[in-house]
């Protein structure tokens, strides 16, 4: 019964994906190809990179993510820190996948993975890693603020994914997809060694040379195929790379089997519309050159969502509800995984009693913020 329910709910969902006349082309063939089992759910995904990278669940796929980008082979993630990252804006957290983690030495880390290009990426990550630094610089985990001072502060390390790189990074003559700041360089050629560690990665130059092969000869080929995995799971070449080694042949399992859960389906779904919401919020902001026009443009989007919801409320009966109830177990999720809950966001995923349970918690807990 259970199966025939979430069959029809995946039909009713796959519907809405082809009514909705505001999503790309090439953006629905791929949610359509997700729901038909053509193709895996991208690793980049706020959805997947959460459940398959946590440093909680997986802490061996993100320590070897951070170890193998930057170099520093000291990197073990003991816990997440999804509460303790500053609150960054609207449009970065739907555009932006955030996996932060407290290393084993007290240090912090933070994996990001960007879906899109952020050309102001480097102001952002100045700023963002800032406050990550200052919050290391607080008492944590029992030591008093006078044991902490300028000579025993430890670093905080930031690795970017962007799946789709910036003009700075396209524009910039180098044959190198990694991108390392670990110090800064005065006029005069001064050294100064930083508490900020930095790391950009370009997965689409990565995936580039992957599939061309064109990366150098002392390449580290299992960081390259990572890298280009996640950039594009669904390349032959990248399918056919990983069957010899057990390390991303897992990682590529996981994706498999969350690829055709039902509920992820829908939540990769609810990302994908954001995104849109999102991009059409850019639009209206480079079309009128004004911070208001952004306002603007995000009203706008609302009421027209709101329109659009309605429409095909009245053309399919129920299923504004049921989008309504998407919408809802799409917010307990996140609120899982943002509460660093991962295990019972796996379990809420094949349990409908428990799933039940963790949205009463979730409505309880709104109700007391």
């Amino acid at each position: 019964m259970e199966e025939t329910k979430e069959s029809k709910e995946l039909q009713e969902l796959r519907q809405r994906v082809i009514n909705n006349l505001s999503m790309p082309e090439d953006v629905k063939q791929n949610l359509l190809d997700i729901f038909d089992n053509k193709k895996l759910a991208s690793i980049a995904t706020d959805t997947i990179s959460k459940l398959v990278l946590s440093p909680d669940i997986h802490p061996e796929r993100f320590d070897y993510l951070m170890q193998h980008v930057t170099g520093d082979y000291t990197i073990f993630a003991n816990s997440s820190a999804t509460n303790e990252p500053p609150v960054d804006s609207f449009e970065a957290k739907k555009s932006i996948t955030d996996i932060p983690s407290w290393l084993k030495d007290e240090r912090y880390a933070d994996l990001e993975i960007q879906q899109v290009a952020q050309e102001f990426i480097f102001n952002r990550i100045d700023i963002y890693s800032s406050k990550a630094l200052l919050l290391q610089y607080s008492a944590k985990a029992g030591k008093s603020k006078g044991e902490i001072n300028y000579s025993n502060i430890l670093d905080v390390i930031f690795v970017i994914l962007m799946k789709e790189s910036p003009k700075l990074f396209k524009n910039f003559d180098s044959s190198r997809y990694i991108h390392r700041v670990n110090k800064a360089i005065s006029d005069t050629g001064m050294e100064f060694p930083m508490l900020r560690n930095i790391a950009f990665v370009q997965l689409d130059k990565a995936l580039e040379q992957f599939v061309n092969k064109t990366y150098n000869e002392d390449e580290d080929l299992e960081l390259l195929t990572l890298l280009a995995m996640i950039a594009d799971i669904n390349h032959p070449a990248v399918r056919e790379a990983i069957r010899s080694n057990p390390f991303l042949l897992d990682l590529y399992k996981d994706v498999a089997k969350f690829s055709e859960n039902h509920e992820v389906r829908k939540m990769i779904t609810n990302e994908e519309l954001e995104m849109l919401t999102i991009n059409s919020y850019k639009h209206q902001f480079r079309e009128e050159g004004l911070a208001e026009g952004r306002e603007a443009g995000l009203a706008e989007g609302r009421t027209e969502g709101r329109a659009e919801g309605r429409a095909e409320g009245r053309a399919e009966g129920r299923a504004e509800g049921r989008a309504e109830g998407e919408s809802h177990i799409s917010l307990v999720y996140k609120w899982l995984l943002d509460s660093g809950r991962n295990s019972d966001m796996v379990k809420a995923l094949d349990d409908p009693t428990f799933r039940e349970q963790i949205c009463k918690e979730y409505d309880e807990a709104n109700k007391q913020t």
